[in-house]
């Protein structure tokens, strides 16, 4: 692979273990999650976004892009982003999972997202949806507990 591409993928491998160690350091999670039943975890969702030299990754994604047309193309293809650079970030990102899965930190449900400029113009890419089955099972048994407590009895 080229230089750019080593260059490429070491920046996006790094803000993605940057984003997960800096959660880590919350010591908020566990009183953030216990303040309603009905949470399973803090964050469900992430966003890269990818531009040379100034690549991010947030759990919000404001959306100051949405419409805009940059002139700038980058330097992938799509099919390059979907099969070379994708399955390589998802396993980066997997694992991270496999490690916090059960933790405050990440909800039952989990999106991994993408934006990416490429030699077609911009790539928005679902690259990685997570479900904690347990998170989930115990969040439904929560939600019957709470109807029943809650509303159906109170």
């Amino acid at each position: 692979m080229s230089t750019l591409y080593d260059q490429a993928m070491e920046e996006m491998i790094a803000v993605i273990h940057e984003w997960f160690e800096e959660q880590m350091k919350r010591n908020d999670l566990e009183k953030a999650v216990k303040r309603t039943t009905l949470q399973m975890g803090i964050f469900n969702d992430i966003l890269l976004d990818y531009r040379p030299g100034r690549t991010t990754v947030d759990s919000v994604d404001l959306g100051l892009d949405e419409g805009f047309k940059s002139k700038k193309t980058g330097p992938f293809t799509e099919e390059q982003v979907r099969n070379e650079i994708q399955p390589k970030l998802v396993e980066v990102v997997q694992d991270r999972l496999d490690k916090l899965a059960d933790t405050a930190l990440i909800d039952y449900r989990f999106t991994f997202r993408g934006k990416f400029p490429t030699t077609e113009g911009k790539l928005q890419v679902t690259m990685l949806e997570y479900i904690n089955e347990g998170k989930r099972q115990q969040l439904l048994e929560r939600i019957h507990t709470y109807v029943d407590q809650k509303l159906l009895k109170g």
